[in-house]
């Protein structure tokens, strides 16, 4: 489904009178991202996995990884088929001193689209770096789509509705929608272990793209 879909699935569910208040036509498509968001921040999903080869720059550790993307996690990295060592130390620098060839990255403690390479490299290496991304980005046009509303809609459709009702202040339905929207997300979830876990078994080297999309139960 597109986001022009989801609103008009969204508007279905809510009551009739509050359907056509100016209210609820301004802010249906925030309620839709409302829920978006809150399903990505809930887990390190497979659908938010990434994987890009960036370069580094001879005497600097920064290196920027996407310019659309902001990093909540990373999975892996290496350069040149060797593993690089993944630390979540702020101060590694002063751990991995001087320059070369890279041995470890960080996040970048102000800037979540970048990472640090350590040592401070001192030349150009491609690394590649396997990530969980924080999320989509927002839907405006009503084309505007993304992997939930295609292979999930429901899950949106519920958690959109939850927010559009208690704002509305139709609180016993509004509870009927969370409870809804958190079952739709445990089935999710389970899916998402079962990615990892079968990511967990696959031959060094592979990518865990590479394994199929389950349907959730009921979705």
């Amino acid at each position: 489904m597109n986001f022009g879909e989801i609103k008009n699935e969204v508007l279905l569910r809510v009551s009739a009178s509050a359907t056509s208040s100016p209210t609820v036509q301004q802010n249906v498509g925030k309620w839709v991202n409302m829920a978006i968001e809150d399903i990505c921040r809930r887990d390190r999903w497979w659908f938010l996995q990434k994987h890009l080869a960036v370069n580094t720059t001879a005497n600097t550790r920064e290196v920027v990884v996407s310019t659309t993307d902001r990093i909540r996690y990373i999975l892996s990295a290496s350069e040149g088929g060797r593993k690089l060592i993944i630390s979540q130390l702020k101060h590694a620098e002063a751990i991995y001193q001087g320059s070369g060839r890279p041995r470890a990255v960080t996040p970048h403690p102000l800037d979540d689209s970048k990472i640090f390479v350590h040592p401070t490299p001192d030349a150009v290496y491609t690394v590649h770096i396997e990530y969980v991304k924080t999320g989509f980005p927002a839907l405006s046009l009503d084309t505007d789509s993304n992997f939930l509303t295609d292979k999930y809609p429901e899950v949106v459709i519920s958690g959109a509705t939850f927010h559009a009702l208690l704002t509305l202040q139709e609180v016993q339905l509004a509870e009927r929608y969370e409870r809804e929207f958190h079952k739709y997300l445990q089935q999710l979830s389970e899916i998402n272990r079962e990615f990892w876990r079968l990511g967990s078994m696959l031959a060094p080297g592979a990518t865990r793209a590479a394994i199929p999309q389950t349907p959730a139960p009921g979705m």
